[in-house]
């Protein structure tokens, strides 16, 4: 595992100007070198041959998930990724290449059944797997790297960081709800910093919260990102309910600087989100009536509430304190609302 992690890591460096087929072909058997691990073994496979269907799959995915090849391998990917500071941006990309692409695929022709239960297992086994790790690992690194590198600043650890993370969050609902908790609580504690009186008596920017909204705006708004989002405001600690109420009223705060703004843009960007009833992982063929879809699509009355609230409060202001960005989500999130009784009965309320 560590040669083949280091040869991955000189194919990125590999210059613009070099055979960049040549490279792409050696990354590609590199990738596929690291898949060959997450088969199971034939014993495994010998003995689920008995089992009926649906218990076979479940053992395929549960049983010796401690022990399995794919559980050694991203354990050392992850320790090998920490390891040195050049070692980072590699160990990220090569977690991104390995875990399966977030849905829904973009396909030519509809998938047949048996390329859906393989998508189903695939999904199934990656989630049980980094579930087990995310949980069980002592030092913590996956937990870790996420922690850390949500505040970069560099544009590229940036965009490979969120990727890395949508994967995540598209696997499975504990996986997404556990990612989700990390970077909520990251976000606890750095606007507590940046906004705690020292720091306004001294003026202090705000990038670094402002950074992590908008990495949470961007995961929100997928359908996987956006229900462990409302897991959290809805069945969990009051502190990330209270944590949205202070990005709200931050809205009606004059934006005097270029990170002020791009916050505030951010926050309005998670309400329209939250407040959008067809971004949910309810499907339009579901037996689940209106009701049961808006409350799965919706964040609680009380913040439901306060949202509007401070939307008409932002839309009615004649300080001219907002940017036109910031009205354009304003109105959008009422249009939204209103397209439904109850989002209607709210608005009026």
């Amino acid at each position: 595992i560590p040669a083949l992690f280091s040869v991955y890591t000189v194919t990125l460096c590999a210059s613009l100007s070099t055979e960049s087929a040549d490279v792409d072909i050696i990354r590609t058997n590199l990738i596929d070198a690291f898949h060959a691990y997450t088969w199971s073994t034939q014993s495994d496979t010998e003995q689920s041959k008995n089992l009926p269907v649906q218990s076979s799959l479940q053992y395929k995915i549960l049983v010796n998930v401690q022990n399995c090849a794919w559980t050694c391998v991203l354990r050392e990917i992850l320790r090998l990724t920490i390891l040195f500071p050049y070692s980072i941006t590699s160990g990220v990309c090569l977690l991104t290449e390995l875990l399966p692409i977030p849905l829904p695929l973009t396909v030519r022709q509809p998938l047949t059944e048996n390329e859906t239960n393989v998508l189903r297992d695939d999904f199934h086994r990656y989630h049980a797997v980094l579930h087990y790790v995310w949980t069980h690992d002592t030092n913590h690194i996956l937990q870790r790297l996420i922690q850390s590198l949500c505040h970069t600043s560099n544009s590229i650890m940036q965009e490979v960081i969120r990727r890395f993370c949508m994967q995540l969050i598209d696997l499975g609902a504990k996986l997404a709800k556990v990612v989700m908790k990390t970077l909520m609580d990251e976000l606890i504690s750095t606007w507590k910093n940046d906004h705690s009186e020292t720091a306004k008596a001294s003026k202090q920017s705000i990038s670094d919260s402002g950074r992590l909204v908008t990495f949470i705006a961007s995961l929100t708004a997928t359908r996987s990102g956006k229900s462990a989002l409302l897991a959290l405001l809805n069945f969990s600690d009051e502190k990330y309910t209270n944590i949205i109420h202070d990005m709200i009223k931050y809205l009606h705060t004059r934006a005097e600087s270029n990170e002020t703004c791009l916050c505030q843009e951010a926050t309005m960007s998670i309400i329209q989100t939250l407040c959008d009833a067809n971004l949910s992982l309810s499907s339009t063929k579901s037996t689940e009536n209106s009701l049961q879809m808006l409350a799965n699509a919706l964040p609680n009355q009380e913040l439901l509430s306060d949202i509007l609230s401070n939307i008409l409060r932002l839309l009615s202001s004649t300080k001219q304190q907002q940017t036109w960005t910031q009205t354009t989500m304003g109105i959008r999130t009422m249009i939204s609302l209103a397209e439904h009784d109850f989002g209607l009965q709210m608005i009026r309320m």
